[in-house]
């Protein structure tokens, strides 16, 4: 009988809840792939390439959830400013 196996992705469960954790995430590992570019720039040319490319992704993430996240501290403070009655 042969083994039957499952031809779907399961999906990924994550401990990340908030952008601020997902923005530092995004940050360390940028850190740390941009260490390892530096490490790797005279030694092996593709892992510096490849290391390189990681931490410029990682970081533009990483400014694009501090975008996301001031966004929506200006839109919630604007919907909760006391609006002014007219009379």
């Amino acid at each position: 009988m042969p083994y039957k196996i499952k031809h779907y992705a399961r999906p990924v469960s994550t401990n990340v809840h908030t952008l601020w954790e997902a923005a530092l995430i995004e940050l360390c590992v940028g850190l740390i792939s941009a260490g390892m570019a530096f490490w790797a720039r005279d030694i092996v040319v593709q892992l510096f390439v490849g290391c390189l490319i990681v931490a410029a992704l990682c970081f533009l993430l990483t400014f694009h959830n501090i975008y996301i996240i001031i966004k929506l501290q200006l839109k919630n403070r604007k919907a909760n400013m006391p609006r002014k009655s007219q009379e």
